[in-house]
């Protein structure tokens, strides 16, 4: 391992999910000088020839940006989407192929060589680190999907949601497009209030009828990601005034506060002050969904200190392997 106090060296953080996979190389002062992107990584999507190819194009092109020997490389750590649930026979695989990938990349002749020390963790611990500067406190990751994630003064840790769309939609996206369709056709058959959702969905996906909505859902189911895209439209026709569609974004950040609530007990946080980092689409781009989930936060734990994660999450793989240095 190189000291840091007797010369210059660098590190890679790496963030891979499901559209992408991100890598920094940054130097011993933490600026970093260098970034690659390749495919998707998520451990439960792609296969090991694919994540090798992810790994391979990101590093590359976070090496590229200067000139050094592999002796500089310090540390290296890499968060993975899937990586929490991966057993332990699935992350030697991964760490085998990070090495091989990193061995190629630096050009050295084979993993017997390889002695620089590798981390392995899930996307959602760099997202904590990358918003609070420390393993400490709960993040709320709401995207396509949503998760609740944290991290106790010891070693204890906890993951509230996050099961995917066939047992847990709730606080996310997803869960606000498949309400916001729900609510759609009970509106068209008179069993619910009239919307505006059935207006700005129609138009969103480039349709002319209920009819026509219904055929688009029928004929081809639609993708996670395409029913998720129906979030920004709910908030567009809340913004309109549409109160069922208010509804559906009061009932996401109710949802995500329960997701806090309960990972704030599991770990003795109730009557500790945290740090709690609000990430993802929806609670960057859905003001309403945001302000109601801090309000439930301010006044259920009024300890907690709320902060939008202003950083790229790489940024806190990079912290960690910093700390490996150390």
């Amino acid at each position: 391992m190189i000291s840091r106090r007797t010369q210059a060296y660098y590190v890679l953080g790496i963030d891979g999910g499901g559209t992408k996979t991100l890598c920094l190389l940054a130097d011993s002062a933490g600026k970093v000088v260098g970034r690659g992107v390749g495919g998707p990584s998520n451990l439960h999507q792609v296969s090991a020839a694919e994540l090798r190819a992810a790994l391979s194009t990101s590093i590359r092109g976070a090496l590229n940006a200067v000139d050094f020997s592999p002796g500089n490389l310090a540390a290296v750590h890499v968060a993975l989407a899937g990586a929490a649930a991966a057993g332990g026979e699935k992350r030697r695989q991964v760490r085998g192929i990070i090495q091989e990938v990193l061995a190629t990349s630096l050009g050295l002749s084979g993993n017997s060589q390889f002695a620089i020390p590798v981390a392995l963790t899930s996307d959602m611990v760099i997202v904590l680190v990358a918003g609070s500067h420390a393993r400490y406190g709960l993040v709320v990751i709401s995207g396509t999907g949503a998760v609740i994630y944290g991290e106790g003064l010891g070693s204890q840790r906890v993951k509230v949601g996050g099961w995917g769309k066939f047992i847990d939609s709730d606080g996310s996206g997803y869960g606000i497009g498949k309400a916001a369709l729900k609510a759609t056709f009970r509106a068209y058959d008179g069993r619910g209030p009239q919307t505006l959702l059935e207006e700005f969905i129609i138009e969103e996906w480039r349709l002319n009828s209920m009819r026509g909505l219904l055929q688009h859902i029928l004929q081809k189911e639609p993708s996670v990601e395409e029913i998720a895209s129906l979030a920004k439209v709910v908030s567009r026709a809340a913004e309109a005034g549409d109160q069922i569609s208010v509804d559906i974004l009061a009932a996401t950040s109710q949802q995500l506060l329960e997701g806090v609530l309960t990972a704030a007990r599991k770990l003795g946080l109730l009557a500790q002050p945290f740090p709690l980092v609000l990430s993802g689409g929806i609670l960057s781009k859905i003001d309403l969904v945001t302000e109601q989930l801090i309000g439930g936060v301010r006044e259920q734990l009024p300890l907690a200190k709320p902060l939008r994660l202003q950083a790229e999450p790489a940024t806190g793989a990079i912290t960690l392997a910093l700390e490996m240095t150390e």
